[in-house]
């Protein structure tokens, strides 16, 4: 099995870019890392519920625990910062096999003896947190306005 790559973009509101482009650059390279790292909170927190229901098929052994493992990181670029929210390495590698399920091999022989279903916990947790994703980082954003009108 392939690993796939998934990209989600969240733009639920034009709102977002228009109040990015009346923010000043330096306030801008300061308010959105800001505004994404609260963004993605609640993705976070829905995704690590998901890996703590029934039906979850468990903790790979000697690794952390997969909800432990869920976290954020905000890149900044030259124009835009961006946040990554998904599984760290190396406890949460597997992440993906869980998301995506995968082909159970005999390690000795490589053949395959079945199929370990997905368990999907990253997109639901996207799907189901985007209007307060969107809602938290324009409140964030517009708070960090008012914040530089008032200096």
């Amino acid at each position: 099995m392939t690993r796939t790559k998934v990209n989600v973009t969240i733009d639920e509101s034009g709102d977002v870019d228009r109040l990015l482009r009346t923010l000043p650059d330096i306030l801008q390279h300061k308010q959105l890392p800001k505004a994404l790292r609260a963004g993605a909170k609640p993705i976070i927190r829905d995704a690590k519920e998901r890996v703590s229901q029934p039906g979850y098929p468990g903790d790979k052994p000697g690794k952390e625990p997969l909800r432990n493992t869920i976290h954020a990181v905000v890149r900044n670029y030259e124009r835009t910062s961006i946040a990554v929210v998904g599984c760290s390495w190396p406890d949460g590698n597997h992440g993906w096999l869980v998301e995506f399920g995968h082909e159970i091999k005999r390690t000795t022989s490589g053949k395959i003896y079945g199929f370990a279903p997905p368990h999907p916990f990253m997109r639901p947790a996207i799907d189901a947190t985007r209007s307060v994703v969107a809602s938290t980082v324009l409140t964030v954003l517009q708070a960090g306005v008012k914040e530089f009108e008032s200096q």
